[in-house]
């Protein structure tokens, strides 16, 4: 599945601590037993991992960085970050969801 594909949410049971003494999160990841540091921006990636395809991901990083981060940038770290999550069992990707006109030929085939 090309990257881009799918929707990205948080994986089920996993633990999560704040450290902002460190800026940083420690994510224990119990289906792949690991702990993790998770720094600011792969913090913040992560929590917008709510079902949302790429695109949108990346549209709402670029609205969380209030701007400072232009399109391409934000692509870039987002596309890095949930590869990086998802290797790590962090983040899960789901099928993406078909679109109005395959939801209409399934119906109708």
């Amino acid at each position: 599945m090309p990257f881009v594909e799918g929707r990205f949410v948080k994986t089920d049971g996993i633990r999560e601590r704040p450290m902002e003494e460190w800026d940083c999160l420690l994510v224990f990841t119990p289906a792949k037993p690991d702990l993790h540091i998770l720094n600011t921006t792969s913090w913040a990636i992560m929590e917008l991992c709510e079902g949302q395809d790429f695109t949108q991901l990346v549209a709402d990083y670029q609205e969380f960085s209030g701007g400072r981060v232009d399109r391409d940038a934000a692509r870039n770290h987002v596309r890095r970050v949930v590869r990086n999550l998802e290797t790590k069992g962090i983040v899960t990707r789901l099928a993406a969801e078909p679109t109005a006109t395959e939801q209409l030929s399934a119906a109708a085939g």
